[in-house]
């Protein structure tokens, strides 16, 4: 905010992040990444890597957060949670094969999420990923 002058850049940044927590998840795919806003509507598409990017903002978002009074985090690591299990539960299981790279960056946000919602099972999973990679 600072840098661009935005008087309203952290209530702009929760409200986002409170927004995306709306996005509905899908078992064994993960939650949406695109919305029609004339419509009003998530789109059906879900991808690995820009879940993996929203996951790893999320989480650079929830550990500034932590140290900012009033900013209610709940919301965040509820949905962040249930990315990771969907996610590390995919990656941890004895038939995945990735058929792209897609999914390698799944490792940033996992092991991140590993020490920030202390799940030791998400860095099981970056670990795998890791070593498929």
């Amino acid at each position: 905010g600072k840098r661009f002058e935005i008087q309203r850049a952290e209530e702009m940044a929760r409200r986002s992040l409170d927004f995306i927590c709306t996005s509905p998840f899908v078992e064994g795919k993960g939650f949406s990444i695109r919305y029609n806003y004339a419509d009003r509507r998530w789109l059906p598409r879900r991808n690995p890597l820009s879940q993996a990017q929203a996951m790893h903002n999320m989480l650079a978002a929830y550990r500034v957060a932590e140290h900012r009074p009033g900013i209610d985090r709940t919301r965040w690591a509820t949905f962040l949670r249930a990315a990771c299990d969907l996610h590390a539960a995919r990656v941890l299981a004895a038939g995945w094969r990735p058929v792209s790279t897609n999914e390698g960056f799944l490792i940033a946000p996992l092991a991140e999420a590993a020490a920030l919602l202390e799940e030791p099972r998400y860095l099981e999973a970056a670990r795998k990923a890791a070593d498929h990679y």
